[in-house]
């Protein structure tokens, strides 16, 4: 699912943190305008089965901390 439209329009958002199963392009449109200044992702036990390898790209953040899952 995408994020939610609403973290968009959130120009004050300082910290983000979010856990995702699979993650697209798509799916962080909607806060990529945005300057978070920490992101934190925690990422669940089937990803990377079919992850767009540039979902993240685009990203304006100074700190991305990525979780991944044990095992």
């Amino acid at each position: 699912l995408p994020i939610c439209q609403e973290f968009g329009n959130m120009s004050q958002l300082e910290f983000l943190g979010l856990s995702a199963t699979q993650l697209q392009k798509s799916s962080v449109q909607s806060i990529t305008r945005l300057h978070i200044s920490k992101v934190l992702l925690v990422l669940g036990d089937t990803y990377g089965e079919r992850e767009d390898a540039k979902s993240l790209q685009d990203l304006k953040t100074q700190s991305l901390h990525i979780v991944f899952p044990a095992g």
